[in-house]
Protein backbone atom coordinates (compact mmCIF):
# COMPACT_ATOMS: atom_id res chain seq x y z
CA UNK A 1 0.00 0.00 0.00
CA UNK A 2 1.20 3.53 -1.04
CA UNK A 3 0.77 6.36 1.26
CA UNK A 4 0.22 9.68 -0.58
CA UNK A 5 0.82 12.81 1.41
CA UNK A 6 -0.59 16.03 0.35
CA UNK A 7 0.12 19.96 0.78
CA UNK A 8 -2.29 23.40 0.33
CA UNK A 9 -1.09 25.11 -2.83
CA UNK A 10 -3.53 27.84 -2.82
CA UNK A 11 -7.02 26.11 -3.16
CA UNK A 12 -5.82 23.13 -4.38
CA UNK A 13 -4.62 20.26 -2.41
CA UNK A 14 -1.23 18.65 -4.72
CA UNK A 15 0.56 15.21 -3.90
CA UNK A 16 3.86 16.02 -2.15
CA UNK A 17 7.18 15.00 -3.81
CA UNK A 18 9.39 12.42 -1.62
CA UNK A 19 11.97 14.78 -0.68
CA UNK A 20 9.50 17.39 0.47
CA UNK A 21 8.02 14.73 2.53
CA UNK A 22 11.50 14.04 4.03
CA UNK A 23 11.95 17.57 4.69
CA UNK A 24 8.76 17.81 6.29
CA UNK A 25 9.79 14.78 8.50
CA UNK A 26 13.40 15.26 9.48
CA UNK A 27 14.73 12.33 7.21
CA UNK A 28 16.51 14.54 4.35
CA UNK A 29 19.77 14.38 4.66
CA UNK A 30 20.88 18.34 4.46
CA UNK A 31 24.57 19.93 3.22
CA UNK A 32 27.05 19.91 6.44
CA UNK A 33 29.54 22.85 5.85
CA UNK A 34 32.94 23.92 7.74
CA UNK A 35 34.37 27.00 7.30
CA UNK A 36 38.46 26.79 8.28
CA UNK A 37 40.95 29.91 8.46
CA UNK A 38 44.41 28.61 8.63
CA UNK A 39 47.48 30.58 9.42
CA UNK A 40 49.91 31.31 6.64
CA UNK A 41 52.15 33.23 8.59
CA UNK A 42 52.34 34.54 11.83
CA UNK A 43 52.05 38.12 12.71
CA UNK A 44 55.83 39.82 12.08
CA UNK A 45 56.29 43.18 12.45
CA UNK A 46 55.15 45.29 9.61
CA UNK A 47 58.46 47.64 8.17
CA UNK A 48 56.67 50.89 6.98
CA UNK A 49 57.49 54.50 9.69
CA UNK A 50 54.50 56.19 10.84
CA UNK A 51 52.23 53.39 10.06
CA UNK A 52 49.44 52.63 12.26
CA UNK A 53 49.51 48.89 11.44
CA UNK A 54 52.85 47.56 13.50
CA UNK A 55 52.19 43.68 12.13
CA UNK A 56 51.41 41.90 9.25
CA UNK A 57 49.95 38.43 9.27
CA UNK A 58 47.91 36.12 6.31
CA UNK A 59 45.63 33.36 6.42
CA UNK A 60 43.89 31.33 4.19
CA UNK A 61 40.04 30.28 4.33
CA UNK A 62 38.86 27.55 3.57
CA UNK A 63 35.03 25.69 2.97
CA UNK A 64 34.54 21.87 3.68
CA UNK A 65 31.92 19.97 1.98
CA UNK A 66 31.43 17.27 5.81
CA UNK A 67 27.95 15.86 4.61
CA UNK A 68 26.37 13.30 2.17
CA UNK A 69 24.31 15.83 0.48
CA UNK A 70 25.62 18.25 -2.42
CA UNK A 71 25.48 21.97 -1.07
CA UNK A 72 24.70 24.71 -3.35
CA UNK A 73 23.88 28.43 -2.93
CA UNK A 74 26.85 28.72 -0.27
CA UNK A 75 27.48 32.10 1.22
CA UNK A 76 29.91 33.26 4.01
CA UNK A 77 30.20 36.34 5.86
CA UNK A 78 33.71 36.79 8.31
CA UNK A 79 33.51 39.77 10.74
CA UNK A 80 36.97 40.95 12.13
CA UNK A 81 37.65 43.63 14.82
CA UNK A 82 37.65 47.07 14.54
CA UNK A 83 38.42 49.40 11.53
CA UNK A 84 41.11 51.09 13.91
CA UNK A 85 42.47 47.93 15.03
CA UNK A 86 43.01 45.65 11.67
CA UNK A 87 42.88 46.32 7.87
CA UNK A 88 42.58 43.42 5.37
CA UNK A 89 43.90 42.81 1.89
CA UNK A 90 42.35 40.08 -0.14
CA UNK A 91 44.67 38.61 -2.55
CA UNK A 92 44.56 38.70 -6.64
CA UNK A 93 41.95 36.41 -7.73
CA UNK A 94 40.52 35.79 -4.43
CA UNK A 95 36.72 34.94 -4.00
CA UNK A 96 36.77 37.45 -1.05
CA UNK A 97 34.71 40.86 -1.42
CA UNK A 98 35.61 43.02 1.00
CA UNK A 99 32.36 44.64 2.43
CA UNK A 100 33.79 46.75 5.39
CA UNK A 101 32.56 49.99 3.87
CA UNK A 102 29.05 49.20 4.38
CA UNK A 103 29.75 48.13 7.98
CA UNK A 104 29.59 50.87 11.00
CA UNK A 105 32.51 49.56 12.85
CA UNK A 106 34.09 45.92 12.08
CA UNK A 107 36.18 45.01 8.91
CA UNK A 108 34.26 42.39 6.93
CA UNK A 109 34.33 40.10 4.07
CA UNK A 110 31.70 37.93 2.14
CA UNK A 111 31.31 35.24 -0.20
CA UNK A 112 28.94 34.39 -2.18
CA UNK A 113 29.89 30.71 -4.07
CA UNK A 114 26.91 31.34 -6.19
CA UNK A 115 25.48 27.96 -7.95
CA UNK A 116 28.81 25.84 -7.57
CA UNK A 117 28.43 22.56 -6.36
CA UNK A 118 30.03 21.39 -2.86
CA UNK A 119 30.33 17.66 -3.18
CA UNK A 120 30.74 15.80 -0.10
CA UNK A 121 34.40 15.47 0.55
CA UNK A 122 35.12 18.69 -0.98
CA UNK A 123 37.76 21.23 0.52
CA UNK A 124 37.74 24.55 -1.32
CA UNK A 125 39.59 27.51 -0.73
CA UNK A 126 37.86 30.54 -0.92
CA UNK A 127 40.39 33.26 -0.22
CA UNK A 128 43.84 34.36 1.03
CA UNK A 129 43.80 37.94 3.32
CA UNK A 130 46.47 39.58 4.49
CA UNK A 131 45.66 41.07 7.71
CA UNK A 132 47.96 44.53 9.11
CA UNK A 133 47.49 44.59 13.12
CA UNK A 134 47.63 47.64 15.14
CA UNK A 135 49.73 47.36 18.33
CA UNK A 136 46.62 47.83 20.16
CA UNK A 137 45.11 44.59 18.66
CA UNK A 138 48.31 42.57 19.83
CA UNK A 139 48.53 44.04 23.21
CA UNK A 140 44.70 42.58 23.52
CA UNK A 141 44.66 39.46 21.48
CA UNK A 142 43.70 37.24 24.32
CA UNK A 143 40.35 39.10 25.19
CA UNK A 144 38.98 39.38 21.26
CA UNK A 145 37.51 36.81 18.67
CA UNK A 146 39.92 37.85 15.97
CA UNK A 147 37.25 36.25 13.09
CA UNK A 148 33.68 35.87 13.67
CA UNK A 149 31.81 34.32 10.91
CA UNK A 150 28.45 32.58 9.45
CA UNK A 151 28.45 30.10 6.37
CA UNK A 152 25.19 29.69 4.62
CA UNK A 153 23.73 26.93 2.43
CA UNK A 154 20.39 26.24 0.55
CA UNK A 155 18.63 23.49 2.66
CA UNK A 156 21.68 23.96 6.01
CA UNK A 157 20.64 25.57 8.98
CA UNK A 158 23.28 28.72 9.23
CA UNK A 159 26.67 27.65 10.82
CA UNK A 160 28.67 30.23 13.09
CA UNK A 161 32.22 30.34 14.45
CA UNK A 162 35.11 32.10 15.79
CA UNK A 163 38.56 32.03 15.34
CA UNK A 164 41.02 33.59 18.21
CA UNK A 165 44.64 34.33 17.32
CA UNK A 166 45.55 31.60 19.81
CA UNK A 167 43.46 28.97 17.45
CA UNK A 168 45.56 29.76 14.67
CA UNK A 169 48.63 29.13 16.84
CA UNK A 170 49.98 32.49 17.02
CA UNK A 171 51.66 33.37 20.18
CA UNK A 172 50.27 35.65 22.19
CA UNK A 173 52.11 38.72 24.18
CA UNK A 174 53.16 37.73 27.37
CA UNK A 175 52.84 40.45 30.08
CA UNK A 176 51.69 43.20 27.47
CA UNK A 177 54.94 42.81 25.06
CA UNK A 178 54.73 42.79 21.77
CA UNK A 179 55.94 40.50 19.01
CA UNK A 180 59.79 41.16 18.09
Amino acid sequence: MIKKYYRRSGVECLPMEHDLVALKFGRKLSPILDLMVQSVNAPTKYHIEDSEWKYTSRVRIKISSLGRRVARDVFALLRFPDKSMVALQTGYGSSLQNISDIQDVHQALQFDGGRKAYHPGMQTVIGDVTVLLSEQLIKNAINIHFIEWTVFADEMEPLQGCVTMESLGWELPVNNEVFN
